[in-house]
């Protein structure tokens, strides 16, 4: 039995019972509420003004009047249907592994049956706020008469004598306005309680609609919230504290005067021995025990964007019919449950990560802190989203820039500069170009029509290395010139069909500037992407909403892991995890944030556009992938790059959501190739070569020898000789293998640049 619900919840002892209510019921409930006070109101006002006629006409007219008073009464409590109390309850809101993300609530209460409230609390809260009621019926005249004797003797209002069913009465029914036609309707009201529903029954709505300070409602919620543990499970002392805050709420909460709420428990306990409810050793024992509060205040709330997403597909759903409508009012009053992706201990690491790390900054012409931040973490073999932050604090903006606007919510794409090389780089491994394969970065131009030019150029002090780059040298020091030529080598339109099959949903542009991540696209959107490279180029579906329950149980929105493929060959996925771990490496531009997270299988990229107006890092591991955006709102300089601004919160969110997860690499796919290759020409080695290892998928790896001897400082291309490899494997040397030749390049490859220019990064070594 929950007295706090609609009407089967208090039925256990009612006069005909009824069919349960839904909560949309509520407002059909509160009308006829304030149809029977509003009704009620007159008849009491036309009753007093026929007493004072009454009084001015004689005692006959004053005993007529009283009788007419006491069939009207009377009338009322045998024939006048009382309302089922509908209390509102608050939405629970639940993370994947069923820990409280935070409530929905116009009022914040959980309700729990009386069961589930320890006896001496039960006992203990009436001997403290209505001592006879077990003995009166609704109203204690002794109650009244002993509150208007004090009262006058303080000359003040010291004590009330309303009883706890008159209280009950008050909250369900009525507002909290100080009149007599109020009090006159109130006293009616508990009169009918106690004929409609038992003590218990009534004791129990007490005990879930009672308000117990800083913003709780009912001793569940109050438990919870100063206590962090149910009601059920609270000791003496704290339940003496529970006892002691319907006096004065706020003024006893221990959040808000701790020394002042042990000495009212002290008091409740004092109370309690002297009635009978524990004994005096007892209460001398519970004074002595400290209170351990939950926190230092109310319990700050976490992942707000999180939450307002959610809210948000939920809306999206309705609009498109795919679930049963509820109206969004509802689910602050309607005790649904919403189950979700989101993992609170990740949630909690994300936000201190950006509470360490984001620079202080400045508030602008709004009052909002700039640079902003959005950080995004999703589960790549299912799509989980763990994590999500659209700004430093709810309370200040409630802009949530890690996700897309459309629909019926609000958000932010922006420039991810080289984090979109990777989805290049893919693609020209896709082609069948082995990893060793080479740009040269020197001065090149592209037609960009109009009888414009467009020339590529590296970032920092020397604009050229003016000398071959492999992929991986490129990737490591995030080289602009060697993207753009590889762009044009295998075709704009490849690259952008490649992004958009990982989950760019953005409007992608049709020149070579694509290839430095010129087009604007959203935090959720990279994670995404980037889950294709850590699940071997599955593509996953990001969740937030997992099901949405209402109050009995019933499954409104049900949501399923979508994963479709992304990238043919889950090989390239493969090789694409390696070359991405280049930026960690020494003269990588991701090298120091080993300091602060060093797992045994890392990749990630850094983007930083033009000026300095977006700094990104997105890296993973097989467990997790996060993305990192920081900027300003309205676009303008940044006091450092996607390595100094976004890498370090990357690295400490990662290093805290990591801890407990077991190590993990990413798992090679049959058909991969290690082989020791010249480290020079990438040929295989002689016995005077320098050698390194490197991955091949099976059919691009080099099949010819380097056979000369190296010479010190001339090692001329016409010098090499070649014979058969004794691999089984097809013929071709650092070229595309038969059968996976690139798209020649076409014109959109040579299209005019966007707005974009050369990506600046601001770490050791960058292009």
């Amino acid at each position: 039995m929950t007295a706090t619900r609609s009407r089967d919840t208090v039925g256990g002892g009612r006069r005909g019972r009824s069919r349960p209510k839904t909560p949309a019921a509520l407002r059909r409930v509160r009308r006829v509420a304030a149809a029977t006070a509003a009704a009620l109101r007159p008849v009491t006002l036309r009753l007093a003004a026929a007493g004072r006629v009454a009084l001015a006409r004689g005692p006959q007219a004053l005993v007529a009047a009283g009788i007419v008073f006491l069939l009207g009464m009377m009338g009322f409590l045998f024939f006048v249907p009382l309302p089922d109390p509908v209390v509102p309850v608050a939405t629970r809101v639940f993370d994947r592994n069923g820990e409280l993300v935070g409530s929905l609530f116009a009022e914040n209460r959980v309700p729990v049956t009386l069961s589930d409230v320890p006896d001496v609390l039960q006992r203990g809260i009436v001997v403290v706020e209505d001592e006879r009621f077990y003995r009166h019926r609704g109203l204690d005249p002794i109650a009244v008469a002993r509150a208007v004797y004090r009262n006058l003797l303080a000359g003040r209002v010291v004590e009330g004598g309303s009883t706890i069913t008159a209280q009950v009465a008050r909250t369900l029914y009525l507002t909290q306005e100080v009149t007599i036609s109020r009090k006159v309707v109130e006293a009616l009201l508990a009169l009918k309680l106690e004929r409609v529903y038992t003590k218990q029954e009534i004791l129990e709505l007490y005990l879930n609609q009672i308000y117990l300070g800083s913003g709780t409602y009912g001793v569940e919620t109050a438990s919870r919230a100063y206590f962090g543990k149910s009601v059920r499970d609270v000791n003496l002392s704290e339940a003496a504290m529970l006892a002691g805050l319907p006096a004065n709420p706020e003024g006893y909460s221990p959040y808000n005067n701790l020394e002042r709420a042990v000495r009212r428990r002290n008091l409740v306990l004092d109370l309690w021995a002297a009635r009978g409810v524990i004994r005096a050793e007892e209460a001398a024992r519970a004074k002595d025990e400290p209170i351990v509060l939950a926190s230092t205040g109310p319990p700050a709330p976490v992942g707000s964007y999180f939450l307002d997403y959610v809210l948000a597909q939920i809306r999206e759903a309705q609009d498109r019919s795919t679930v049963p409508t509820v109206p969004m009012r509802d689910l602050y009053v309607g005790g649904y449950r919403i189950y979700t992706t989101l993992d609170v201990r990740m949630q909690r690491a994300a936000e201190e990560a950006i509470c360490d790390w984001m620079p202080p900054g400045e508030p602008d012409e709004n009052g909002v802190r700039q640079p902003q931040v959005a950080l995004v973490a999703i589960d790549p073999t299912n799509g989980y989203i763990l994590a999500m932050a659209g700004g430093r604090s709810w309370s200040e903006t409630q802009l949530n820039r890690a996700v897309p606007s459309g629909g019926a919510r609000a958000g932010m794409r922006r420039q991810p500069g080289s984090a979109f090389k990777p989805f290049l780089y893919a693609a020209v491994i896709d082609s069948g170009f082995p990893l060793l394969s080479s740009q040269v970065c020197e001065p090149v131009e592209f037609p960009a029509g109009g009888g414009q030019v467009y020339s590529p150029t590296d970032y920092g002090r020397e604009p050229y290395h003016y000398r071959p780059l492999t992929i991986r040298e490129a990737v490591r020091v995030s080289d602009n010139v060697v993207a753009v030529r590889w762009a044009h080598q295998i075709g704009v339109s490849r690259m952008r069909r490649f992004a958009q099959r990982m989950g760019i949903e953005a409007p992608l542009t049709a020149d070579l500037s694509l290839a430095l991540g010129s087009s604007e696209v959203s935090v959720l959107e990279m994670a995404r992407a980037y889950c294709a490279f850590a699940n071997g180029g599955l593509r996953v579906e990001p969740l937030a909403l997992l099901r949405l329950e209402d109050r009995f149980g019933r499954v409104l929105d049900e949501r399923r892991i979508n994963v479709q493929r992304a990238i043919d060959d889950e090989r390239v996925a493969y090789l694409m995890n390696r070359l991405l771990e280049e930026p960690f490496r020494p003269g990588g531009t991701a090298a120091h944030l080993l300091r602060y997270f060093s797992p045994p299988a890392v990749a990630g990229k850094t983007g930083t556009t033009d000026n300095q107006h977006d700094a990104w890092f997105i890296g993973y591991t097989p467990h997790i992938v996060c993305a990192v955006w920081v900027g300003n709102d309205s676009p303008s300089p940044l006091p450092g790059y996607g390595g100094t601004l976004a890498g370090p919160i990357w690295a400490n969110f990662m290093a805290r959501a990591h801890e407990g997860l077991p190590a993990a690499d990413f798992p090679e796919p049959p058909g991969i190739v290690t082989l020791e290759v010249c480290a020079t020409t990438g040929l295989l080695p002689n016995p005077t070569c320098p050698r390194r290892q490197e991955i091949f998928l099976r059919e691009t790896a080099p099949s010819r020898y380097h056979l000369l001897p190296h010479l010190v400082g001339d090692e001329p291309e016409d010098a090499l000789e070649a014979v058969e490899s004794p691999y089984p494997v097809l013929p071709g040397d650092l070229l595309p293998a038969p059968g996976r030749e690139p798209t020649p390049a076409t014109p959109d490859g040579g299209g005019p640049p966007g707005p974009v220019g050369p990506e600046g990064e601001g770490e050791p070594g960058e292009g």
